[in-house]
């Protein structure tokens, strides 16, 4: 796989790595339910030569509790900045805040991020990449603690998850590996 296959890849699940507490009511937590927050991240791809934009639009990311019944629910949480620019992050060395809430203390089973849009800057020309499903999901275990956050960080290999097809059509499949972390508040 070429570089800007890598860059494509990592732009598309970059949105799912940014989740961070809003301070807002935990949905749908009872009152007086201990709640914890939840906070997702983004990191660099790295350097790509021809590559000078790989911007990824996120709409939606949620992450599903698990319930007592077997069925559980799924929490929105607010997506405190849709858009950002993995070629962006790796010459600033930060990591970017894609979206973040307060939810009920608990077990949760995975977080789903929808893709609304990938385009990629490639030789001076920006082109729009398809994400085959329109949505990342990643089935991982964590817990939510009451008075604590839970840093879920997507840790994208561009290399293995952007494709350009022979008619310059460029497809990304996310190869991503998300790590689970807690910082006391």
């Amino acid at each position: 796989m070429n570089k800007m296959g890598k860059y494509l890849m990592l732009l598309a699940l970059l949105p799912l790595l940014a989740i961070i507490p809003t301070g807002c009511a935990p949905t749908g937590a009872p009152t007086g339910a201990p709640t914890g927050a939840v906070a997702v991240y983004v990191t660099d791809p790295g350097p790509v030569s021809n590559v000078s934009h790989i911007n990824i639009t996120a709409s939606e990311v949620k992450i599903h509790k698990a319930g007592d019944d077997g069925e559980g629910e799924w929490i929105s949480l607010n997506i405190t900045n849709p858009s950002f620019d993995l070629i962006a992050l790796n010459e600033t060395g930060l990591k970017e805040l894609l979206a973040q809430g307060n939810v009920t203390a608990g077990n949760y089973t995975q977080i789903r991020m929808t893709i609304a849009g990938v385009n990629v800057t490639l030789d001076g020309e920006t082109q729009n990449a398809t994400v085959p499903s329109g949505e990342l999901k990643f089935v991982r275990p964590f817990q939510v603690v009451d008075g604590n956050t839970t840093i879920l960080s997507l840790d994208f290999d561009a290399g293995k998850s952007v494709t350009i097809t022979g008619t310059s059509k460029v497809i990304v499949r996310p190869v991503v590996t998300l790590n689970v972390s807690m910082q006391k508040d």
